[in-house]
């Protein structure tokens, strides 16, 4: 694949989301629609396989309950099922037999495109060893590490627990933020 690689990297809960979105709006830049591939971390074994495994099981579910719930389908786009083919590769097959750049196998057709990359926030844990190897993959990449106040960032992540734990509502900020403090 001769395209130049941005890697999207930093602490979870600091914008990472917003930063892939926007760099996908860009028509010269295609970032993975899977947010978080987790494939370095798993494969360097800083991520058990089983938990990727697990996250690509969930994103496949609430796909298919759209899917199976859903009136209109509009929202089935060659980006879609870019993500839906990559969670089940991911999920169906050991990480050791996917080959890193099967996971953009669907840009092939895309000719207009100059940058292709991904933001996992988990690759900023990466010995430098397993960093030189990562190059050894994508070739010299763009980074963009993104960073947040400590602070703002663990009460996101507290609010984020305690939603997908079923405890909270994401409206209820102000009693989470108390609880957390």
């Amino acid at each position: 694949m001769e395209k130049s690689f941005i890697l999207g990297i930093g602490s979870q809960r600091a914008g990472s989301t917003f930063i892939a979105r926007l760099l996908d709006l860009h028509p010269e830049i295609a970032i993975h629609p899977l947010k978080e591939l987790h494939y370095f971390d798993t494969i360097f074994g800083l991520r058990d396989e089983k938990f990727l495994k697990e996250f690509c099981q969930n994103q496949l579910e609430r796909e298919i309950n759209q899917l199976c719930s859903a009136n209109r389908f509009e929202f089935i786009t060659p980006t879609w099922q870019w993500y839906v083919k990559t969670n089940f590769k991911l999920l169906t097959k050991p990480i050791s037999e996917i080959k890193y750049f099967e996971l953009f196998s669907a840009l092939n057709e895309r000719k207009n495109i100059s940058f292709i990359g991904e933001s996992t926030p988990e690759y900023m844990l990466l010995s430098e060893e397993q960093v030189a190897k990562m190059r050894g993959f994508v070739g010299n990449a763009y980074v963009i590490l993104i960073c947040r106040n400590p602070v703002k960032r663990i009460i996101s992540s507290f609010r984020l627990l305690r939603a997908y734990g079923g405890k909270a509502k994401p409206r209820e900020s102000a009693a989470l933020d108390r609880l957390f403090l």
